[in-house]
């Protein structure tokens, strides 16, 4: 993969590739017409029906109208990749970055009240005209291929009917286009390498996530020491059981080998440094809204969008060790979190309760282990568990625990925008599995059953920022953390004052 030129003080008109060289002339306008200018003419002349059925053209025309949506979004997400794919991201770009990405999750949303449109076909018509035109089906579709390769979804996470391979049922300039999409830069890997430069995860610095491990820490000690405090023998053993699970849970946070491990499994997508951006800026998300745009810093740099937030979080303020050193303060609140948990479970007097807590203080601590450890995390990023960077995974949670800082607020409401996005694929998918289950399995094409593919993907191995869907998971309580008064003048000397 290459890196494009840095356009990062480019204006979005100047990084547009496909805008016209040539300009329509005073003259040339005044012989526009509405039908001219679209073309009407031609795109009414592509409703062509080969059956006597009459809901054959509404069959065709919801599709075309679906391919015109996917070529739109298609035109918008490569206009973000090309946005994110430089040194460092400006205040502007990172507005157009935002707004072109919500112009996409609102096609998704409208193109999902479409389908509305299909279900007045009744399933007799729909049977009669499948028996004129095959078995043929929109999971054939050549474009949403290219978004989901954009996106990120990875050849080795599809499922396949038979075990033959999705790019079968294209040849020449089709698969070339397949080919070519999976390549990159996607999304994930911009998106990644974006939150691992998330401003606030160097150790020199913020350092945000030696504070998020501290408090993950001190919320686990509390949780053991509410457990202890319980009388009930049964009840307090069933809560050592879920401190444990807690524990294990952050551990794959905080311990990095773990969450690697998970990354590498295709559990977790993001890289361990972008979850740590990803949960730096849901943390600073609420914070002076309206004028975060102007406020956030920003500074990525990477080949694709998964690399680009990546590294964007990475960078988050507050990471530096120098510095606010927030990874240090969030290891020191895991463990005491860790620690409140097993102060906790040691209060319960009933031994099997007692025990079911320790064992989920157990499973709570190599959670966060594998997200404080790196090389877990690394390893979960090795298995396709987990998609995002070490570094990356302390930006994250930096941000998200930091999201109402005005510096951060609009990186958290990007990452929002990325898991909104991932959910109307998801939600896309299921209305395409509701439609094959409503007219039936029985189009069958390259080996493929419809309604099995688009079952299958409903799998944790498509979803593509799941790092962020779980950064929650590693955030202990608010009380092991310091209470945030916001200063709108000096954010930053605020953050790292109270931190100290």
């Amino acid at each position: 993969m290459e890196v494009h030129e840095d356009t990062s003080q480019k204006s979005p008109d100047e990084m547009d590739e496909n805008k016209s060289e040539t300009p329509v002339t005073g003259t040339d306008r005044k012989s526009l017409t509405y039908s001219s200018y679209l073309k009407v003419d031609n795109l009414l002349e592509f409703q062509k029906t080969l059956t006597p059925v009459h809901d054959e053209h509404l069959f065709i025309v919801v599709h075309q109208v679906f391919e015109l949506w996917f070529k739109q979004i298609i035109y918008e997400l490569d206009a973000v990749c090309k946005a994110m794919d430089v040194e460092c991201i400006n205040d502007i770009n990172l507005l157009v970055i935002t707004v072109r990405t919500s112009r996409i999750v609102r096609i998704l949303k409208l193109m999902l009240k479409q389908f509305t449109v299909l279900e007045t076909i009744p399933v007799t018509d729909f049977e009669n005209l499948r028996n004129y035109i095959g078995p043929g089906s929109s999971f054939q579709s050549l474009q949403f291929r290219l978004l989901e390769n954009m996106l990120g979804v990875k050849d080795s996470n599809r499922m396949y009917d038979s075990g033959m391979n999705y790019k079968n049922m294209f040849k020449g300039s089709e698969l070339d286009r397949i080919e070519q999409s999976e390549k990159g830069p996607t999304l994930l890997q911009l998106v990644d390498r974006w939150l691992s430069k998330t401003p606030g995860l160097e150790k020199d610095g913020f350092n945000f996530w030696y504070k998020y491990t501290k408090a993950v820490n001190s919320y686990l000690s509390s949780l053991q020491d509410e457990t202890n405090k319980v009388v009930d023998p049964d009840l307090r053993e069933e809560l050592i059981e879920e401190n444990i699970k807690t524990a294990e849970l952050f551990e794959t946070i905080l311990v990095r080998e773990k969450h690697d491990e998970l990354v590498k499994n295709d559990i977790r997508m993001l890289s361990y440094r972008a979850i740590q951006g990803a949960i730096l800026i849901t943390y600073f998300r609420n914070i002076f809204k309206g004028s975060e745009l102007d406020r956030i810093e920003q500074s990525e740099k990477g080949p694709t969008l998964l690399q680009l937030v990546d590294r964007w979080l990475a960078k988050t303020p507050g990471l530096e060790k120098d510095g606010f050193n927030f990874w240090y303060k969030y290891t020191k609140a895991v463990n005491s979190y860790l620690s409140s948990l097993q102060d906790e479970t040691n209060k319960v007097v009933d031994p099997d309760l007692r025990e079911e807590l320790i064992e989920e203080n157990i499973k709570t601590a190599e959670l966060f282990e594998s997200i404080l450890i790196r090389e877990k995390h690394d390893e979960l990023v090795k298995n396709d568990i987990r998609m995002l960077s070490h570094r990356a995974i302390q930006g994250a949670i930096l941000i998200t625990y930091f999201r109402t800082e005005a510096r951060l607020n609009q990186r958290y409401h990007y990452l929002v925008l990325l898991m909104d996005l991932e959910t109307y694929l998801a939600q896309w998918r299921h209305n395409l599995v509701l439609l094959a289950r409503r007219f039936g399995d029985q189009a069958k094409n390259y080996g493929f059953s419809g309604y099995r593919y688009f079952t299958s993907t409903f799998s944790n191995r498509y979803g593509i920022f799941n790092d962020l869907f779980n950064i929650s998971t590693f955030l202990p309580p608010a009380k092991f953390f310091p209470s945030q008064k916001p200063s709108q003048n000096n954010t930053s000397k605020r953050i790292i004052n109270e931190w100290q």
